[in-house]
């Protein structure tokens, strides 16, 4: 038995790096049953030192380091209110070179994942349809497919080179946060459990809120919104009550000065129009 499950090891560990997107067999001793694991997240870096991710979700984990042999087994811990400040949910490894890898992550039920500050140029989050909440700060990446994640529920994507964001399949969306990338265009009509939207720090001209009728705060400040834009955006805010209030940050923006921000206060606003 032991060989048989040495055998079934060894193979799997082969497999996840030869074939980062395959499906991969892992034996469990206690109950004898075969886990196939066939979803999972993949990444590209070239970053010298320590990478670092927190992870969360339940089941079993893979992770290729992509450095030719070394994968890692864990048994994932569920998220918690906790999950950006605990270790229990942190992955490391550390590099001695600038080789562009691909690191593979594997897992039928990773539901979270922080991903900040590790000079990512690519992830791919579209075999990962369990994925409820994604971090990923200070990082390089261009284009982000959320297609596939409809469970989706707090985005946060923060310091990148972003030109283009659908999220128009991500429907129970309510945290989004994309300030500081580069973005000159933003929809939203398709994210109406969206609570929390912060956008500041684009190139954004225009921005429809008609369909978010549950949004408590907004903060579009530093893009391109001229006056008339400001008055259209806005026209397009909600006007029902909210228990502690609604509030929008609209600071640095050309139209500021000349812009009609009663129209949001008139709706229960509280409007901020400076830093």
């Amino acid at each position: 038995m032991k060989k048989i499950v040495f055998s079934l090891l060894s193979v799997s560990l082969i497999m996840a790096f030869v074939l980062p997107s395959c499906k991969i067999s892992r034996t469990t001793t206690s109950t004898q049953q075969a886990e196939t694991i066939s979803c999972g997240i993949t990444m590209t870096l070239n970053k010298p030192g320590e990478v670092s991710f927190l992870i969360a979700g339940s089941g079993t984990m893979i992770i290729n380091w992509g450095n030719g042999k070394d994968c890692e087994t864990y048994t994932l811990s569920e998220y918690d209110d906790d999950f950006l400040l605990n270790h229990r949910y942190s992955h490391t490894y550390a590099y001695y070179d600038t080789i562009r890898r691909t690191i593979a992550i594997q897992g039928n039920n990773i539901t979270h994942l922080n991903c900040i500050e590790n000079q990512i140029s690519s992830l791919d989050v579209s075999n990962n349809s369990a994925l409820k909440g994604l971090w990923c700060f200070e990082n390089q990446i261009t284009n982000l497919d959320l297609h596939h994640n409809t469970a989706l529920q707090i985005l946060w994507f923060v310091g990148s080179q972003l030109t283009n964001l659908d999220l128009s399949a991500n429907i129970a969306l309510t945290s989004l946060t994309c300030n500081n990338n580069q973005l000159r265009s933003l929809n939203v009509n398709h994210n109406p459990a969206l609570t929390d939207l912060c956008c500041y720090g684009n190139q954004i001209r225009h921005l429809d809120l008609s369909m978010n009728l549950a949004l408590i705060s907004l903060d579009c400040s530093y893009n391109q919104f001229s006056s008339a834009a400001l008055d259209a955006l806005f026209e397009t805010l909600h006007h029902h009550t909210i228990e502690g209030g609604k509030t929008i940050y609209f600071h640095n923006n050309p139209g500021i000065d000349d812009c009609r921000y009663q129209i949001a206060t008139e709706k229960g606003w509280t409007v901020h129009s400076t830093d």
